[in-house]
């Protein structure tokens, strides 16, 4: 299943207009129980000068995404059923992503 996933992490050199050029991200956070504990894991900080889009494709707003956040109700079998997902927080680090879609269970 893919989701459709909104991305305003505006410094990752996957995101181009607020879309993500990977087909697929991993949200990572095994033990969250709030947003604030989970984090993009696919997250590549953009260089100063980089050219945004690396991979030379379109991105597209369907992405499948992988969920570490074991405690969350939209996680089955490590895959996330929701239909929408918005990826925010600090755009400066993976660690400061947060995965704003997250629900506990």
């Amino acid at each position: 299943m893919e989701t459709r996933l909104n991305c305003q992490v505006d410094h990752c050199q996957y995101n181009r207009s607020h879309l993500c050029e990977l087909n697929a991200i991993k949200v990572d956070g095994p033990a969250a129980r709030v947003s604030s504990q989970t984090c993009c894991d696919s997250f590549v900080p953009r260089a100063p000068g980089a050219a945004q889009n690396v991979l030379g494709s379109d991105p597209s707003p369907e992405t499948s995404i992988r969920c570490a956040a074991d405690r969350c109700a939209y996680n089955r079998d490590r895959r996330c059923t929701a239909q929408r997902v918005y990826v925010g927080g600090d755009t400066s680090t993976k660690s400061g992503t947060l995965c704003l879609t997250f629900r506990p269970e």
